[in-house]
């Protein structure tokens, strides 16, 4: 079975102009783990960081006027670089909360709202 995020970064890599041929060189290594979510975002965080990756080593290797490098896309790396917020650990401060306190959904006359306010702006 092809596995989900070669195909998604191909997709993409077509879609935004890259050569079919171009996507051979990507190669995904390592364990998925750390993105359990109830969306399948696991593809998706692989592939983003294979696209932008393959299209770094495209630009380098035009430049140089070499062949196209392997790229090699590892998934613990990428897991561990989308759940980053949660490696922090605050020396002399706290944490903000994750919610503001006046976030949410509120029922209106017919339907629901959702605020965000987590930003100051948006208040």
């Amino acid at each position: 079975m092809r596995n989900p995020e070669l195909s998604l970064t191909e997709r993409l890599w077509l879609a935004f102009g890259g050569q079919a041929e171009q996507s051979a060189v990507i190669r995904f290594e390592g364990a998925e783990s750390g993105l359990d979510f109830r969306l399948p975002i696991a593809p998706f965080a692989h592939a983003s960081v294979a696209l932008a990756t393959l299209a770094a080593a495209d630009l380098w290797s035009r430049r140089k006027g070499s062949t196209l490098p392997l790229v090699v896309i590892d998934r613990r790396q990428v897991s561990a670089a989308f759940r980053a917020e949660r490696l922090i650990e605050p020396l002399g401060w706290d944490l903000p909360p994750l919610w503001d306190p006046i976030a949410g959904d509120y029922r209106a006359q017919d339907a629901w709202i959702r605020l965000h306010t987590n930003y100051s702006y948006h208040r």
